[in-house]
């Protein structure tokens, strides 16, 4: 019976034995058996010596090290279990994932455990949270995507990381398009504010307050593209790593867009303005949940 070659057996072990880890790390589904995962190291040992052999080496490169006296797998599913228990903390509780030196002794465990921390705190970054709180955890968030990105690149063998460099850049327009649209929801709430000044009935046809309209009106087509962006990039990346944050749920981003019907109906302007601010406004809001969405 013709067997594969050894360099080719490790590359596709290497690829189950990673794959196990991220799934313990984003299981598809809080409903998942992770059984095969949870056990994989001992399943794949047992098919052969050459499995075992082979298994060992890979091992020792994605988990390190005996752990306490332990043997070479009983180690590392230790180190799994200690992912897992990261992987459950619950984002909403903002209690923090702790780096235990003893479990994480590999570039490849310190680059998922990160990739854990920095999805963690993203997600906890969205309503109720302040504007204030998001922008001064934001760059510790960034500093950790990029190292996993600098882990990743730098690192051997390269199937192992793959995923790890996809996800590392995924998080990272993630990160960087959430400020931009909390930016850019904050420039709609200056010129929402600086139509007050207007409304009056002797301003109802105020030139000045038509140009803020305008403004108003391209601060919405501003955030629709970034709002594409973010959809996009996080349809990709919940294949990864599960349920992303909706670009709705950023801080401040509702509550700027949910003011701008009854800022800009006292004033007259043309139908044509009217319409399109109206339609793009429909655009952007369409598939928002009724209870976030308080358009009047």
């Amino acid at each position: 019976m013709a067997t594969l070659p050894v360099e080719l057996t490790s590359y596709i072990l290497t690829l189950v034995i990673s794959d196990c880890v991220h799934q313990v790390c984003f299981p598809r589904s809080p409903k998942d058996d992770l059984d095969w995962e949870l056990n994989a190291l001992s399943n794949l040992s047992c098919v052969s010596h050459d499995f075992r052999d082979i298994t060992a080496d890979i091992c020792q490169t994605i988990y390190g090290p005996s752990y306490k006296g332990k043997s070479l797998i009983p180690s590392a599913n230790a180190r799994l279990a200690f992912l897992r228990q990261s992987a459950n903390v619950d984002s909403c509780s903002l209690r923090p994932i702790i780096l235990d030196e003893e479990m994480i002794k590999t570039a490849f465990l310190h680059a998922y455990l990160m990739l854990l921390f920095s999805i963690h705190m993203h997600h906890a970054m969205k309503e109720p949270m302040p504007s204030a709180l998001f922008r001064h955890m934001h760059p510790s968030v960034l500093r950790s995507a990029v190292t996993i990105q600098g882990i990743s690149n730098a690192a051997e063998p390269k199937e192992l990381f793959a995923n790890l460099q996809t996800m590392s850049r995924q998080l990272l327009e993630l990160i960087h398009l959430s400020l931009v649209l909390l930016d850019e929801s904050d420039v709609l709430n200056a010129n929402l504010d600086a139509l007050d000044k207007f409304d009056s009935e002797a301003n109802i046809y105020s030139s000045g307050a038509i140009q803020t309209i305008q403004e108003v009106h391209a601060d919405i087509s501003v955030i629709q593209k970034f709002m594409h962006r973010y959809n996009e990039t996080a349809a990709l990346a919940s294949r990864f790593t599960g349920p992303q944050v909706k670009p709705h749920e950023l801080p401040g981003v509702v509550k700027a867009v949910s003011t701008v019907r009854t800022k800009i109906s006292p004033f007259k302007y043309e139908a044509a303005l009217k319409d399109d601010l109206i339609q793009t406004l429909d655009d952007l809001t369409h598939d928002w949940p009724a209870q976030d969405l308080l358009l009047t």
